[in-house]
C-alpha cells in the first residue's frame, strides 16, 4: 500500500476527533432545539393564572416568540442538529467510496 503505518493511525486519530466534535456540536444544537420546543408548552401548563400582569406579559412574548421553531446554523451554511449530524456522515462515507472506487 505504500502508507506508513503511523500515517495511517495518526489520521484514524483525527478523523475520530473530528466526528466525535462534530457530533457533540450536532447534539447541543438539538438539545436547544428541543429544550425551544418544550419551553411554550410549559409556560402554557405552568399555573400563569396566578401571577402578576407584568409576567403575564412577559410570559406571552415568551410564548409568542417560541412557536417560531429556532435552530442553530453554521455560519448560516447548514443547521446544527443530528440529522444534519447523520447527512454529513453518510455523505463522507459515499465520497469516500468513491473514491475508492476511482482507486481500483
Amino acid at each position: 500500500d505504500g502508507v506508513l503505518l503511523s500515517s495511517k493511525l495518526t489520521f484514524l486519530i483525527f478523523l475520530t476527533s473530528e466526528l466525535c466534535h462534530t457530533f457533540i456540536l450536532c447534539w447541543y444544537g438539538e438539545q436547544i432545539y428541543q429544550m425551544h420546543n418544550n419551553l411554550g408548552d410549559e409556560l402554557y401548563r405552568s399555573k400563569w393564572t396566578h401571577y402578576s400582569k407584568t409576567v403575564k406579559h412577559y410570559m406571552l412574548i415568551t410564548k409568542a416568540r417560541c412557536n417560531k421553531p429556532l435552530r442553530l446554523s453554521a455560519g448560516g451554511f447548514m443547521e446544527v442538529s443530528l440529522d444534519t449530524y447523520s447527512n454529513v456522515i453518510s455523505s463522507a462515507y459515499s465520497y469516500f467510496n468513491l473514491l475508492r472506487a476511482f482507486r481500483e
